[in-house]
């Protein structure tokens, strides 16, 4: 192509990551030898299994929103670039896909669901003296996150949060209480509740039925020497 015309951005220039890849068209394919424009030519069309889920941080905002987990189940190699999503027959809108290799897991997002809600709230912070002749402190704060399906269908939320993280081995934080339980997989325990944060996995039933509400309490404590200065505790 003619690139006389293009332009550089100043900087320092970067090394192009680019994947070579080979299609076999399904069949011969005609295009107008006069064409102006270009022509988009359908290579494949295949199912990728799929999980969707809704995941909520109402930490940062009071909406839920939708991700799908595929698995690229085609012998193709998706390249990466701008593609459009349709989600049950609507359009949604672009977004920018990664490359994926044959068998390889990849995500994507949906944008909020109107017919979901989470909202969070500090209910409670209080600072007693500890130990002998009040020579520590703590500091207890307990939160309640409600979810809420507006919905006609069954959804599963997936629920995040986080803990204040210590770097100091004279402070002490810890889970005070939580209800229900957080999650219990290998790769969150592995990874992020190493990094403070807190997950949950909840199912909400269509409106109108028991369980179209849930409602999270948990706590955290925060523990120290009356010498010890820390930072703000986050909300």
């Amino acid at each position: 192509p003619d690139d006389s015309n293009a332009v550089e951005s100043p900087g320092p220039r970067r090394a192009a990551n680019w994947s070579q890849v080979s299609y076999t068209l399904p069949g011969l394919i005609r295009i107008p030898s006069k064409s102006k424009g270009s022509q988009s030519v359908r290579i494949a069309e295949f199912d990728a299994p799929a999980r969707r889920i809704h995941v909520a941080n109402p930490l940062v905002e009071d909406k839920i929103f939708i991700r799908t987990d595929l698995v690229n189940a085609s012998p193709f190699v998706l390249l990466p670039g701008r593609v459009s999503l349709f989600l049950d027959g609507d359009l949604v809108g672009p977004t920018e896909l990664r490359e994926v290799m044959p068998g390889a897991d990849f995500e994507l997002w949906w944008g909020a669901d109107p017919e979901l809600k989470a909202t969070r709230t500090m209910l409670e912070r209080r600072t007693a003296r500890t130990g002998l002749l009040g020579g520590g402190r703590q500091t207890i704060s307990r939160y309640r996150i409600d979810l809420t399906n507006l919905g006609r269908v069954p959804v599963e939320i997936e629920l995040w949060d986080r803990l204040p993280v210590s770097r100091s081995r004279d402070i002490e934080v810890r889970i005070a209480e939580v209800q229900p339980e957080l999650a219990e997989d290998e790769a969150y325990l592995e990874d992020e509740w190493q990094r403070g944060l807190l997950k949950w996995i909840l199912p909400l039933l269509p409106a109108g039925e028991e369980g179209d509400r849930r409602q999270v309490n948990w706590a955290v404590r925060v523990s120290r020497s009356a010498d010890t200065d820390i930072t703000p505790i986050p909300e």
